[in-house]
Parts: C-alpha cells; sequence; structure tokens
C-alpha cells in the first residue's frame, strides 16, 4: 500500500464544528500539504512531476497539536490514489 507524504504549509480553518459525545469541539480545516515523497515503505520513488506539489486535505481538529504546520503529515490511500489520478484539491 502506497502512500503520500508531505510538510502541512498551511492550515485554514472552515468554520464548521462538531462537539463529539464527551463535549470535544472539532473543527474541519483545510490542510494545504507540500508532497515530498512516498511513505518509507514504499519502494517506489515518487514521480517528479508530484514533489513540491501542493495538495489540499481536509482534517478535523481538536487540540492545538493538531495546528501546527512545518511538520510531516501522511495521506490516506484514498487521498494518494487521487492525487495520483489528477486531482490535487481533496478538500472539494
Amino acid at each position: 500500500m502506497k502512500v503520500l507524504r508531505g510538510i502541512v504549509r498551511k492550515i485554514e480553518k472552515t468554520g464548521e464544528s462538531t462537539v463529539d459525545e464527551e463535549g470535544t469541539t472539532w473543527e474541519k480545516c483545510i490542510f494545504h500539504i507540500e508532497l515530498t515523497s512516498f511513505s518509507k515503505r514504499t519502494k517506489e520513488e515518487m514521480p517528479e512531476n508530484l514533489k513540491g506539489k501542493i495538495v489540499k486535505v481536509i482534517r478535523w481538529c481538536a487540540f492545538d497539536w493538531h495546528y501546527r504546520t512545518n511538520v510531516p503529515a501522511t495521506l490516506t490511500p484514498e487521498e494518494t490514489e487521487r492525487v495520483l489520478k489528477g486531482s490535487f484539491d481533496l478538500a472539494v
């Protein structure tokens, strides 16, 4: 299973939120992730045309450490497939 990795460069809050059964408020955010490579478990190289591309993905944030930028992030297998097919705005 190959998944893409990158660095979180920017986080946009959408204003949409929900509260879970424990009372924690989760806010929907759009993460701008700069692609860097496939995960270490994948033995193949990422295509050159993807390196440095910015991908927008949706994540739910609740705690201060969820909002950190310049940290590694891994896309899900489904998100990776969409990127490999040419879609970079996964937040739609």
